[in-house]
């Protein structure tokens, strides 16, 4: 490893927005540990490597921490993109797929985060995935519930972790040109670009340079912070 390389673990990274992430830390010379859930992406790169895991599963995070992280000497940043988001109604839910929601999107990360403590290098970061959805609430109830649930715990976190590491989360809206954003019916884009003042949506090429600025050292005031990418949508 050159001087200049760092440590990154990016969970969640099989996704349009993860891959997108995976390919700015590795243009910057950074060694990626990149993990994916289902299905093992087709992009390969020097300086990445896919590790399967389920973030919900106790014995994939402790192998993950054990076995990959642990032999590194050192984590520099860790970012949590893992997400599930079925887009159900209250009333629409059985009570695993709502365990596996808050798994997904909270407990999970949060206790693969516990593992790694002792592998934080010094100076290190750890960037959560929230959504404006804990903030302004959604239609999915769970889901919002998860993301919300994200913002004091990386206030708390920050505060434990002290000048070690830095914690922060991003809360996007809706991402154009992703998965969902395809997916998505063409009213169902209107009304979300109806709702944000500047019409516009924040986009994964710009988000993945956003995620990998905010590690850099320039950026060491910024810490239990949530970061609002979304154009200003939650004011109206």
């Amino acid at each position: 490893m050159t001087k200049s390389q760092r440590n990154v673990l990016i969970v969640g990274a099989s996704s349009s927005v993860g891959t997108a992430v995976v390919d700015r830390f590795l243009a910057s010379g950074d060694r990626v540990i990149a993990t994916y859930n289902a299905h093992r992406p087709e992009y390969t790169a020097p300086g990445v490597q896919w590790v399967k895991l389920d973030v919900t599963a106790e014995t994939e995070r402790d192998a993950l921490v054990g076995e990959i992280v642990a032999p590194l000497g050192g984590l520099d940043a860790v970012l949590l993109l893992s997400g599930l988001l079925p887009g159900n109604s209250l009333a629409e839910y059985q009570p695993a797929l709502a365990d596996r929601v808050l798994a997904v999107n909270f407990t999970g990360p949060a206790l693969l985060v516990q593992g790694l403590l002792p592998h934080l290098a010094a100076g290190s970061s750890i960037i959560f995935m929230a959504s404006i959805s804990g903030q302004r609430g959604s239609y999915d109830p769970f889901y919002a519930a998860a993301k919300g649930a994200v913002l004091p715990f990386v206030k708390s976190l920050a505060r434990a972790l002290g000048s070690h590491t830095r914690v922060n989360a991003i809360a996007p809206a809706l991402i154009a040109d992703s998965t969902m954003y395809d997916d998505m019916a063409a009213e169902l884009r209107a009304n979300h670009r109806a709702q944000t003042p500047t019409g516009d949506f924040v986009r994964i090429a710009d988000l993945a340079v956003q995620l990998h600025e905010i590690t850099q050292p320039h950026w060491r005031s910024l810490n239990g912070a949530c970061i609002d990418l979304n154009g200003g949508a939650y004011l109206r």
